[in-house]
């Protein structure tokens, strides 16, 4: 009788044990939200780096003024994030937000995956982020001093920077 008590035991906590790693595994490879500001956490979940930048890049098309009406559409896609060394707009070939080259030194580069997911491992410092958009480079945001979108990685942080294209969009 005492066999079969452990026997069921031991029984009882692998099935446990199965639960709960069949359920983690249906969370990760569950679909994606199709929420912008849940898809971020989401993808935040996929991260594998310790330091350097991450986030994900969104399209943003149609009439987006206030009240957005339905046909603003905000959304992940797969582009190349090109990271550089800090860049200013003097330093950037065209007029923002496309840009036909930089001057500065390619650092990194890193590709989004479906849900707009990308990551890049860097070193400390102050670096600028272009997402290729067909044979151009598009960043829409600048700081005070003309740096264009502009990532501080700071030692054993990942910076969320959150790429989003709009140019197809109106406001």
């Amino acid at each position: 009788m005492g066999k079969l008590k452990t026997t069921t035991l031991q029984l009882s906590a692998a099935l446990f044990l199965l639960t709960l790693v069949s359920c983690e595994v249906e969370e990760l490879t569950g679909e994606a939200p199709r929420d912008p500001d849940k898809l971020k956490e989401y993808n935040q979940r996929k991260m594998t780096i310790e330091q350097g930048v991450s986030g994900t890049v969104f399209f943003e098309e149609g009439n987006c003024m206030p009240p957005r009406g339905d046909s603003c559409r905000t959304y992940p896609v797969i582009r190349t994030v090109r990271i550089y060394a800090f860049t200013t707009e003097k330093e950037a070939a065209g007029d923002g937000p496309f840009y036909s080259g930089v001057s500065t030194q390619l650092i990194a580069t890193a590709t989004s995956d479906k849900d707009g997911f990308y990551q890049a491992a860097l070193s400390p410092g102050k670096y600028s982020l272009f997402i290729e958009e067909d044979s151009l480079l598009y960043a829409n945001q600048t700081d005070q001093k003309g740096g264009i979108l502009v990532a501080v990685i700071d030692s054993g942080w990942v910076t969320m920077i959150h790429p989003e294209i709009t140019y197809k969009a109106v406001y």
